[in-house]
């Protein structure tokens, strides 16, 4: 066994397990400091993916050209954000998650903010795919921090916040694009939205911590590491002590381990899971203004209808983050999913007029959808993160999450059919969807299950025998 992994894994005297005192570790100063900065990345990454929607129309203005002629860079967004979180799940596993972050974080602000120069269609598109790369990458590294610096009985709503980032990134954008667009621009709705991650990614830099594991692995001593522990803990912490990870045999990973270490299932399942429930996200987010157009309603309140659906999702990720210490994941998830195919046949079997005649229920529906079902791809998330050992996590995020992004993609060529059969064909695509969706995720094996009352843990450290 090499140096690196006995410093780990094989406890000499005077070591101390660092799991465990994780696990039953209260929600402190320092970690709502730590969940507070990582949500602020998914809130900007959530900022960045909405400006170039909400700009198209001033962009094609000023460039003369038409919305199916710059189609292309959405496509290279989608497939950016699924390289991307691919990447950045495995590479914030072997470089250390702290770095990829701020990394990932500067390279999504820094590019959206250079998109407000560009003097060509070819260039904003060069600008968007190497900034969807960055907002890619940053989730997985987010919600594996996440996971590692809040205690047990807080950790599945600390990621449902953290995933409500992005929802409310797109609540705010909106608000910050009505007042900037009119009298400003686009140009300046890019360079605000891009120069905000910026300052962020150097914020992180001075504040955040790295990942505990990569810490030991990296350092000769455990000095570093020791006052990390501290301040999450709240306990005094010896210098001199040994800290190790007792359930981790590996200090590497890769692909293979996922592959081959009893994980490989599990990811297929909740992969797909992620595609469906990602899948039915944009459909609702791209198409469903034009389904409510047609209908026979005025852009106002298709605009309306989709603010509802983002607070909705806002709202869902929080309490299935909640509901997933209560119930656990399995039941969370099939009662969210339930809900949300009852509401979508109930829209699909209702006569069109009908549609077009009750605004109100409309706006009601919309929103439980929008609890149910991004609310549903938030929950898989905050799932995901907790199915994988610390060793492998930011490396299994990132390859759901990526599977995740083909679903986008996938919603730009089924939107138009379900659209062509009106309230039958849109919302009985998004209730068979979420069927499928709720049929994978509820085959995984490893569930995140109720989280049992934790006390208070007292510092103790382990003779080598």
């Amino acid at each position: 066994m090499s140096s690196e992994s006995a410093n780990l894994d094989c406890p000499p005297e005077k070591s101390l397990e660092i799991g465990s005192l994780l696990d039953a570790s209260s929600w402190n100063g320092y970690q709502k400091l730590v969940l507070l900065l990582l949500t602020s990345v998914m809130v900007l990454d959530g900022v960045d993916a909405q400006v170039l929607s909400l700009s198209l129309s001033a962009i094609t203005t000023e460039f003369h050209t038409n919305r199916s002629a710059i189609s292309w860079i959405y496509a290279l967004s989608f497939i950016g954000m699924a390289i991307g979180a691919a990447l950045g799940g495995i590479l914030g596993d072997k470089y250390g998650r702290k770095i990829v972050l701020v990394v990932a974080t500067f390279v999504f602000g820094a590019l959206t903010a250079t998109a407000a120069f560009v003097d060509s269609i070819f260039w904003l598109g060069a600008c968007r795919a190497i900034a969807s790369l960055g907002m890619g990458g940053a989730m997985p590294t987010v919600a594996a921090l996440t996971a590692e610096y809040t205690g047990a009985g807080k950790r599945s709503l600390a990621l449902g916040v953290v995933m409500a980032g992005l929802p409310l990134g797109g609540i705010l954008v909106g608000v910050l694009a009505a007042g900037v667009l009119p009298t400003q621009g686009w140009r300046s709705l890019f360079l605000v939205a891009g120069l905000a991650p910026v300052v962020l990614s150097i914020v992180l830099l001075a504040l955040l911590p790295d990942s505990l594991r990569f810490v030991l692995k990296k350092s000769k001593n455990t000095y570093k590491a020791s006052r990390i522990l501290a301040r999450v803990t709240g306990q005094k912490i010896s210098s001199n002590l040994h800290l190790y990870y007792q359930e981790e045999k590996k200090t590497k990973v890769s692909i293979s381990e996922i592959a081959t270490g009893g994980y490989l299932l599990d990811t297929v399942l909740i992969s797909l899971g992620l595609f469906f429930a990602v899948l039915c996200t944009y459909m609702m987010y791209s198409w469903s203004p034009t389904f409510f157009i047609e209908a026979g309603y005025d852009v106002k309140y298709s605009s309306l209808t989709m603010s509802l659906f983002s607070t909705g999702g806002l709202l869902g990720a929080i309490i299935a983050g909640y509901f997933f210490s209560v119930l656990g994941s399995r039941k969370t998830l099939i009662k969210m999913v339930a809900l949300g195919i009852m509401f979508c046949i109930g829209l699909c079997v209702l006569p069109s007029s009908q549609i077009s005649e009750s605004p109100t229920a409309i706006l009601i529906a919309l929103f439980v959808l929008g609890v149910c079902i991004p609310g549903t791809q938030s929950a898989i998330m905050v799932m995901v993160t907790q199915v994988y050992p610390s060793h492998m996590r930011s490396t299994g995020v990132g390859i759901a999450a990526a599977v995740g992004r083909v679903g986008a993609i996938a919603s730009a060529f089924i939107g138009p059919y379900a659209l062509s059969g009106a309230n039958l064909t849109f919302f009985g695509t998004l209730a068979l969807a979420m069927l499928f969706c709720i049929l994978m995720v509820c085959t995984v094996s490893r569930q995140v299950k109720r989280v049992e009352k934790f006390s208070p843990v007292t510092l103790k450290t382990q003779e080598a025998d």
